[in-house]
């Protein structure tokens, strides 16, 4: 088996990824996991508050339902990087969103690791 670190798709460059949503229907994409089912993207997330006060940030993780959803989780006053998701696995062209409680005062970070068959 072969692994390739990636930076998470939805980041330019490998720059931090503003959440600009606060709902699910507008949620901003983090990451698009690796297409078909023979391979997978271990995913590391990490989110930033640049905010004098606590907020709350939610990733869907392949989607935005209520079960597949983590959080939301409170990122304190100034804080981070705070571990969201220590390589969890996705595939199948699944995508991985985020919108939080504040527009713009979150930050994404983290990477992908792509494992081949």
């Amino acid at each position: 088996m072969a692994y390739l670190p990636k930076l998470l798709s939805g980041s330019t460059n490998g720059n931090p990824i503003k959440v600009t949503s606060t709902t699910t229907g507008a949620a901003d994409t983090i990451h698009t996991a690796v297409a078909g089912t023979s391979n997978i993207d271990m995913i590391d997330v990490y989110a930033t508050n640049n905010s004098a006060a606590a907020v709350d940030v939610s990733i869907g993780w392949g989607g935005v339902t209520v079960d597949e959803t983590l959080g939301p989780i409170s990122i304190p006053a100034d804080a981070g990087p705070v571990k969201i998701a220590d390589k969890f696995p996705l595939q199948n062209g699944m995508v991985v969103k985020a919108w939080a409680g504040s527009a713009n005062v979150i930050l994404i970070t983290g990477m992908a690791m792509g494992y081949t068959a």
